[in-house]
């Protein structure tokens, strides 16, 4: 039994261990389940050959205390912290179960896709927004990479591992001049050269995820970590615009300045790239910094440390002196990887993951000797190097284990949303269970809020949508964490609900009053024991009213789930008035509603899938096509 699997089935302190989820340079992870409040963590505990290594206890313990004054809907929350019988300190932290965002990335290379623009872009939005109230609080992540953002299986990305988060007002450093932590793949020019950093270099990193996410492959690789700082020192990566042609241009603006070699020609803050994103995301023309401002061009090389060509015989002997001793020095540093790397097997597709904190010590402490005392290494003249391939583990005797049904991929964020048309019409019971594994739609926008609203936004609704000749189907998963229905009927709002508004003609009289092909139909999923989910149906009046339209035949169920519920539903075509045939467009807003205060009525906010959504008005709706 390893190390990793000796704990598998023990209780430490509340905590029942189920089974071990990964290993990291400094700690292994473990799902477990708090047997006082009945959920899911995940258990992160020190190396038992690290636990009684000061330093190393030092930093471990220093992340609870950085993490758990972190308030944010992106940042991995921390529960409590402990210490085992063995003296081995732990971490209980939030248990995300969507996996990180490099399992999902390898996924798509393995089937030879690349992610859309608007998901990548949604991603690093709400990560950068993470990094910005990290580093509000004096916080820089140092190692941010595709394995340290976890998926929620709402989409939502959690930034984890701030265990090596330098802090500039600590008195004691637990790092040093010329010694790197962090992946080579991720790492800032500055921090490749063993240099102070700050905020910036995590929007490198940053910067570095978008691209791959982009384009499908990191922008420096190599056989060897001293390979890739190099070529992030001094190397411009391929131009973004060869690989993903069919992006917009700010996009390609955004990861250029990201990836500046300089870090003063870079975003200043994370706020500020969350802003630029925000801009693109919604069509507007973003405020870039002076770096990609009327002159700069997608094929214009990224600026990099200018390189002293004067004739060699003018530099200081010693230096010559030293290139022998450097040289070894060099190779010393690779072997010494290697055979870490050799020993410890590591999965094939986690990029930089087999590069323990340590090992790119050693490789960065001699590039960071080259870089101050002599001539910087000039740039190689070889090309590109080519896309890395997913390379896969040998077959092994042991069974295979069982197939899994693929993971749902995560939602994507736009107005205009399409409806599958659907083999087998769904069984409607709440399941969600027989629908095909498709990307749903993300209510992502707060179009209203209650003045008594608490500030919390904590309501997600995921939308899957399909037809057939006779029904327009939906399948809503909503994450809530209060649910409140002290009744049903018209008045919604003493519930929390879904709906969703159609316009049935929209190339007819589209228009921004309301008529009578216009449609909101509400759904209220109950209180899971004495009110059952019932569906509402209103349509709009030649007075631009809207008005209660009952006589409808639409069924509807929900199920209550561990952080919210599930509805789906079947309406009729005829309660549309609508004909549906393939490549037809209607009109469409996906909305949801939250109440989190018992006895009340009030709407506290409604999300919808439309950032301009506004009732009444079917030209800010986005659109519905049948395909």
């Amino acid at each position: 039994m390893t190390g990793s699997q000796t704990l598998i089935g023990q209780q430490i302190d509340r905590y029942k261990i189920e089974r071990h989820i990964a290993s990291g340079g400094m700690a292994d992870v473990y799902l477990a389940q708090d047997v006082d409040l009945k959920r899911s963590v995940a258990l992160k505990v020190m190396r038992a050959d690290l636990a009684y290594q000061a330093d190393f206890v030092t930093r471990f313990q220093r992340e609870a205390e950085i993490v758990a004054r972190l308030d944010h809907p992106n940042i991995v929350q921390i529960y409590t912290t402990g210490v085992t019988s063995s003296g081995q300190s732990y971490l209980a932290m939030q248990y995300v179960e969507g996996g990180s965002l490099q399992s999902y990335l390898d996924a798509l290379v393995a089937r030879g896709e690349t992610l859309a623009p608007e998901v990548a872009l949604h991603i690093v939005r709400q990560v950068a927004d993470a990094l910005s109230t990290a580093h509000r609080a004096g916080i820089v992540h140092r190692d941010l990479k595709p394995s340290n953002i976890l998926l929620h299986r709402d989409g939502r990305p959690l930034v984890t591992d701030l265990g090596i988060a330098a802090i500039p007002t600590a008195a004691t450093r637990l790092t040093h001049t010329g010694t790197v932590m962090g992946t080579p793949h991720y790492m800032s020019p500055e921090q490749a050269r063993g240099e102070k950093v700050d905020g910036r270099s995590d929007i490198y990193a940053l910067g570095v995820i978008l691209y791959e996410m982009l384009a499908g492959r990191v922008p420096f690789s190599g056989d060897s970590p001293l390979l890739v700082l190099h070529q992030q020192i001094y190397e411009p990566p391929t131009p973004l615009h060869t690989l993903r042609p069919d992006l917009p241009e700010p996009a390609y603006q955004t990861v250029a300045i990201c990836l500046q070699k300089d870090r003063a020609n870079r975003f200043e803050t994370a706020g500020q790239l969350a802003q630029v994103i925000d801009q693109i995301l919604t069509g507007s023309q973003p405020a870039l910094p002076a770096a990609a401002q009327p002159g700069w061009r997608p094929t214009t090389p990224l600026t990099t440390p200018a390189v002293d060509r004067r004739p060699t015989s003018k530099r200081p002997w010693w230096i010559l002196a030293l290139l022998p001793v450097i040289i070894l020095a060099l190779v010393g540093a690779y072997l010494a990887w290697d055979a870490r790397r050799a020993a410890a097997p590591t999965r094939p597709t986690e990029r930089g993951a087999a590069i323990e904190a340590l090992a790119v010590e050693d490789v960065t402490e001699v590039v960071g000797m080259v870089a101050s005392s002599a001539t910087p290494i000039p740039p190689t003249p070889t090309p590109p190097l080519p896309t890395p391939t997913l390379t896969l583990p040998p077959p092994t005797a042991t069974p295979a284990p069982p197939t899994e049904t693929p993971a749902p991929p995560p939602p994507i964020i736009t107005a205009d949303v399409t409806a599958v048309r659907l083999a087998q019409p769904p069984v409607i019971n709440g399941l969600l269970d027989d629908w095909p594994n498709v990307a749903p739609a993300l209510s992502a926008y707060r179009v209203y809020a209650d003045p008594s609203w608490d500030g919390r936004d904590d309501l997600t609704a995921m939308w899957r949508l399909g037809w057939d000749a006779d029904y327009f189907y939906l399948a809503v998963e909503v994450i809530d964490d209060i649910h409140v229905q002290t009744q049903t009927g018209n008045q919604a709002y003493r519930g929390d609900s879904v709906e969703i508004q159609v316009d049935a003609d929209r190339d007819g009289d589209w228009g921004a009053g309301l008529s009578p092909d216009d449609f909101q139909i509400s759904f209220s999923p109950g209180n899971f024991a004495d009110l059952p989910p019932e569906a509402f149906r209103f349509q709009g009046t030649e007075n631009q009213r809207i008005v209660n339209a009952p006589g409808h035949s639409i069924r509807v169920q929900a199920r209550r789930t561990a952080d919210g519920y599930t509805l789906e539903a079947a309406v009729p075509w005829r309660d549309l008035n609508v004909t549906p045939r393939a490549g037809l467009v209607l009109g469409i807003a996906l909305n949801a509603n939250d109440n989190d205060t018992p006895g009340t009525a009030v709407q506290e906010i409604l999300m919808s899938h439309v950032a301009t959504r506004a009732f009444a008005n079917p030209t800010t709706w986005g659109t519905l096509t049948l395909r």
